[in-house]
């Protein structure tokens, strides 16, 4: 698929797996099992396979410590506003470096298009 996109419309598919809350809160959970890592794991062999992706797990862990604002609500399992932030500015700085490798032709042939990056 990602060759497809490419090749058709000039569009780079980026693969984000998305950790839920107890991943990423795991060690403030009492009586947790460690976490076997699996995104950090998976993120790791899409990128040994030349595949662009978003390590969000990784990223978000980072931020999970005691003290820190929350990335999750406490009551539930949705982002807080500093958890869409992180993500947001993240995915920012990818696409900007996947649209930096795009020259000027390419983008006035995507923009002529009608397509978008």
């Amino acid at each position: 698929m990602s060759a497809t996109l490419k090749k058709r419309y000039d569009i780079d598919l980026v693969y984000m797996v998305i950790p839920d809350k107890y991943s990423v809160y795991r060690a403030l959970a009492p009586n947790a099992e460690g976490y076997d890592r699996f995104i950090p794991r998976l993120c790791a062999e899409l990128t040994e396979r030349g595949v662009k992706n978003l390590d969000v797990y990784s990223l978000y862990a980072r931020y999970s410590k005691p003290g820190m604002p929350p990335i999750y609500y406490s009551s539930d399992t949705h982002y807080t506003a500093m958890g869409k932030s992180i993500l947001a500015d993240a995915t920012a700085e990818l696409i900007k470096g996947l649209d930096a490798t795009a020259g000027p032709t390419d983008r006035q042939a995507a923009a002529d298009s009608g397509m978008r990056r």
